[in-house]
C-alpha cells in the first residue's frame, strides 16, 4: 500500500517537475524571434531634462530589425546623439549603439544576455557602458540602466511615452 503512494506521488512530482521546466516566459522562445517585450520599444519615448527634451524613437525596419534614435531637443534645436539597432546573428540578439563623437563613429555591440522582466545586454570589453539594461516597470514608461559589469557606475534613464 505504502509503495502504491510513494510511486504516486513520485509520478506526481515528476509530471509537476516537466509542468514547471516546460512553462516559462520570453526566456524559451524559437532561435531567430524577438521576443514579444522587446516589441514594446516600438514608437516615440520621451525623457524630460534640466536642459530640454530627449526622445528615443524605436521603429520596425523592413528586414525585421528594430532601428532606434535618440535626439536631444534644447532651445528649439535638435541633435541626433545616438543610433541603435537590435538584430539577430546567428542566433544571437544583439543591440548595436553608435554614440555620436565616440568610438571613431563605430557601432558597439552588445549581445542580450537575459530577458524576462528587464532585457540586459553586455559587453564586458567595452569601456563604459558594459551593460545595459531595457525594462517597462509600467505599460506607457521605459527605463534604461547603462553601467558597468559590477554594477559600480551606473546611470538612470526613464522615459515615458510620447506622441
Amino acid at each position: 500500500m505504502n509503495t502504491m503512494r510513494f510511486a504516486r506521488l513520485g509520478f506526481f512530482l515528476f509530471l509537476t517537475h516537466l509542468l514547471l521546466v516546460g512553462c516559462g516566459t520570453d526566456k524559451v522562445r524559437p532561435a531567430g524571434e524577438f521576443p514579444s517585450g522587446l516589441k514594446k520599444l516600438e514608437g516615440s519615448w520621451i525623457r524630460v531634462t534640466r536642459s530640454g527634451m530627449v526622445y528615443e524613437v524605436w521603429k520596425k525596419s523592413e528586414n525585421s530589425e528594430f532601428l532606434g534614435e535618440t535626439w536631444r531637443v534644447s532651445g528649439g534645436d535638435s541633435v541626433l546623439t545616438e543610433k541603435m539597432r537590435l538584430f539577430i546573428s546567428e542566433d544571437s540578439l544583439y543591440y548595436g549603439a553608435t554614440v555620436t563623437e565616440q568610438n571613431e563613429g563605430k557601432e558597439i555591440l552588445f549581445t542580450l544576455t537575459a530577458e524576462g522582466q528587464e532585457f540586459i545586454f553586455e559587453n564586458p570589453a567595452h569601456n563604459f557602458p558594459q551593460r545595459i539594461r531595457y525594462s517597462f516597470p509600467k505599460k506607457d514608461e521605459l527605463r534604461v540602466v547603462i553601467e558597468d559589469m559590477g554594477g559600480e557606475k551606473r546611470m538612470f534613464f526613464n522615459f515615458f511615452i510620447g506622441s
